[in-house]
C-alpha cells in the first residue's frame, strides 16, 4: 500500500471502530485488505475473501432463473438500492459466522459487529 492508502486505511479503521461497526478480533482465518478506486476516484476498502471460499461449506441448490425473478417483480411498485461501500456492513450475519468477516491490516485484526 502507498503512504496515502495507509493513511486512508488508518482513518477508515478508526472511524469504523468509533462507530462500533468493527471490533478487534483473533479469528481462525482472516483476509487481506486492499483499496480500489471507485467511479468517482474515491478509495474503497476491499476485503479479499478468496481464500475463505476454500474452508466454507457450500450451499448446494439450483439458482432461480432470471426470467422467473423478473416475472415476480412485474407488479412491484417499490424498489431499493444498496450502498455497497457502506451498506454491506449492515447486513445481518448468522451467529457463529462473524469470524468469516475478519480481515487483517498493519493495524491489527478486525471483524464486523453486525447483529
Amino acid at each position: 500500500m502507498t503512504l496515502s492508502e495507509m493513511a486512508a486505511l488508518k482513518e477508515h479503521i478508526d472511524s469504523e471502530l468509533a462507530a462500533g461497526d468493527i471490533c478487534p478480533s483473533t479469528p481462525p482465518a482472516r483476509a487481506p485488505v486492499m483499496f480500489i478506486k471507485g467511479a468517482d476516484e474515491r478509495l474503497c476498502l476491499v476485503v479479499d475473501c478468496y481464500h475463505l471460499n476454500a474452508i466454507t461449506i457450500q450451499d448446494c441448490y439450483a439458482l432461480p432463473r432470471q426470467d422467473e425473478l423478473i416475472d415476480k417483480l412485474h407488479h412491484a411498485k417499490i424498489f431499493t438500492k444498496q450502498d455497497l461501500c457502506n451498506g454491506y456492513h449492515k447486513i445481518c450475519i448468522k451467529e457463529g459466522n462473524k469470524w468469516k468477516t475478519a480481515f487483517k491490516t498493519k493495524y491489527g485484526h478486525f471483524e464486523l459487529t453486525v447483529k
